[in-house]
């Protein structure tokens, strides 16, 4: 995730991802909540297909439905 918002240039303070236990065509469906400030917190809903990362933002058939389980999470700043 933080290397797909590299690439797209978007400047954020913290991005927290999960597993949501869902799969979108035969791949799991991590949730990933990023703050982008002020606070402006934006849920990315990705999966790993064929190697390349693809987020509900760009292909918006992914499910990207809330989760309200509280699973061990890590948040990685820059």
């Amino acid at each position: 995730m933080i290397e797909y918002l590299h690439g797209k240039q978007l400047a954020y303070h913290w991005v927290a991802c999960i597993r949501t236990g869902r799969s979108f065509e035969g791949a799991s469906i991590v949730r990933c909540n990023v703050n982008f400030g002020d606070p402006h917190i934006e849920a990315y809903c990705i999966v790993l297909r064929h190697g390349k990362l693809y987020s509900d933002h760009q292909d918006p058939a992914i499910p990207c439905q809330r989760d309200n389980r509280a699973p061990p999470a890590t948040i990685l700043t820059s």
